[in-house]
């Protein structure tokens, strides 16, 4: 395909005031186009998949673990997809870990909502409910983390909550795999 002008088109003549020290468009000039702005969420993937680790997802904003997992080569023979909501809304610094058939952790993790059990909670951001959807992790121990954040800034890693009464080592070990800080 070809575009070409007509044979007959004629020059407008346009007369431009300008004032010394203002730039001038001139009016062929195209619009400047702005660049969108683009943002990119990472998560992790580990357990029962093709190939764990780290992906990106540059621009989408209603990332699925099905997505994730998708990247990730999908799931493999062994894995146990029941045990994880594939349509849950995952989030940056996200991981989720899908479990073998038949290896079901025995832990509070086992009694721990789906939701906490396949993305991480942003213990700078999140309410009390959200922080007792933690294995370990009852609304007085939220009240508790809410508080010393409130009272000495955000958490930036997970040593800094064992800061907070009513945390120790056994539970910090509990919630290495579900909590984010960012």
């Amino acid at each position: 395909w070809q575009l070409v002008a007509p044979t007959t088109a004629t020059a407008e003549q346009v007369v431009l005031a300008v004032t010394p020290g203002v730039p001038v468009a001139r009016p062929t000039d195209p619009p400047v186009a702005q660049e969108p702005v683009v943002t990119q969420q990472v998560m992790y993937i580990s357990g029962a998949v093709v190939s764990p680790g780290v992906y990106a997802f540059d621009g989408q904003q209603d990332v699925r673990i099905v997505d994730l997992v998708l990247q990730a080569g999908g799931l493999r023979a062994d894995a146990d997809a029941a045990a994880i909501n594939l349509a849950a809304a995952i989030g940056d610094a996200a991981h989720v870990h899908i479990p073998v058939r038949g290896n079901q952790p025995v832990s509070d993790t086992a009694s721990a909502p789906a939701a906490a059990q396949a993305q991480t909670i942003n213990v700078n951001r999140a309410s009390v409910d959200e922080l007792s959807q933690l294995p370990g992790v009852g609304p007085a121990l939220a009240q508790r983390i809410i508080d010393f954040r409130e009272q000495h800034g955000p958490f930036t890693t997970l040593d800094d909550l064992d800061a907070v009464s009513g945390v120790g080592p056994s539970l910090l070990a509990k919630l290495e795999a579900y909590v984010a800080f960012h």
